[in-house]
């Protein structure tokens, strides 16, 4: 997102400003990318900008993110499913389980909303007490951003070689390994299964183990 403005709604918006940071510091390839959910789908991007300026991408590794194959229309969320799962995310990031009544949200303003998310947050130590409502605001509002950005992506075909991994609950969803990357890898595609969730596995020893011969084959 821009760090003075508004939270960037675009994909491609988002890539090129990660773009443009990673040039100022190496303007040429090869490139090693790699993200984790929303920034894995950013590293694609990132990855098709470079090809499209004839740069040389040594690497793309993503985790634990689904191929936006089956977008879902955002006008067709509504609000309160929104914020539940903008909850969930609060605890996962954490390791702690988050959860808040649907009924009760719903008979709630918006910003009444978020005030009963963050007071119970704070109360089972999800967040810890110094967060305010402003911090919190600014988060619901990334998170919809973020959302915004995944629902409007169309992704093309990706030339070069792509490392997936996937987390065990991730894959139980759809019985892919690949989580639909599979369809946009017109070069080759490598997946790995992980144990655990979707958020997990970014602390996993199983995952650093199977992505440190990727990285020391490239130094």
């Amino acid at each position: 997102m821009d760090g003075e403005g508004e939270p960037l709604t675009q994909i491609e918006e988002m890539a090129k400003s990660y773009l443009d940071l990673l040039q100022t510091v190496q303007p040429i390839g090869p490139y090693r990318l790699g993200g984790w959910s929303l920034g894995g789908l950013v590293a694609f991007e990132i990855a098709q900008q470079l090809h499209q300026q004839g740069q040389e991408v040594s690497q793309l590794v993503i985790i634990d993110m689904f191929a936006p194959t089956a977008a879902i229309n955002s006008s067709e969320i509504d609000e309160v499913s929104l914020i539940t799962d903008f909850a969930r995310n609060i605890g996962g990031v954490v390791g702690k389980e988050f959860s808040v009544s649907v009924a009760e949200l719903k008979q709630l303003n918006p910003e009444e909303q978020l005030q009963y998310i963050l007071a119970q947050a704070t109360k089972l130590g999800v967040l810890p007490p110094e967060i305010g409502s402003e911090q919190m605001r600014h988060r619901l509002e990334v998170f919809k951003a973020n959302f915004q950005a995944m629902d409007r992506y169309m992704p093309h075909p990706y030339l070069g070689p792509i490392t997936f991994f996937c987390a065990d609950e991730s894959m139980k969803q759809n019985q892919d390994p690949s989580l639909g990357w599979a369809s946009f890898a017109a070069g080759s595609i490598i997946t790995h299964n992980i144990p655990g969730n979707h958020y997990s596995i970014i602390e996993s020893k199983i995952l650093a183990q199977k992505l440190r011969p990727y990285l020391n084959a490239l130094l």
